[in-house]
């Protein structure tokens, strides 16, 4: 079993340590954008709109997204995504909580 050691420090001190944390956070050199053409990958796509590779996909099926090929695969411009996702509200959606359990027990019931 391994001993745990317990340090106290100053409200001061933890100030001292953060505010270095903060500067060295601020040093650091930022992130290479994704692509220096504007155009992704659909994964780099997903990745920058924090959703999945398969919803990418589905924007584009449903034309909401358009698309370039690029030898086998697939580029989405960054300027698209970006009106895409500006034209997707954020945050939950309200539910009509009475459709939705209507919804689950014809489910249920097969």
């Amino acid at each position: 079993m391994s001993a745990v050691r317990v340090i106290t420090i100053t409200a001061d001190e933890l100030r001292e340590i953060i505010r270095e944390e903060l500067r060295a956070a601020q040093a650091a050199p930022a992130a290479a954008p994704p692509s220096r053409d504007g155009y992704l990958s659909v994964p780099a796509a997903a990745k920058y709109a924090s959703v999945s590779a398969e919803t990418i996909r589905d924007w584009i099926a449903s034309g909401r997204l358009p698309r370039r090929k690029a030898g086998r695969h697939y580029r989405v411009s960054r300027d698209d995504l970006d009106r895409v996702l500006s034209e997707r509200p954020s945050g939950p959606q309200p539910v009509d909580l009475r459709d939705r359990t209507v919804e689950i027990i014809r489910r249920a019931r097969g």
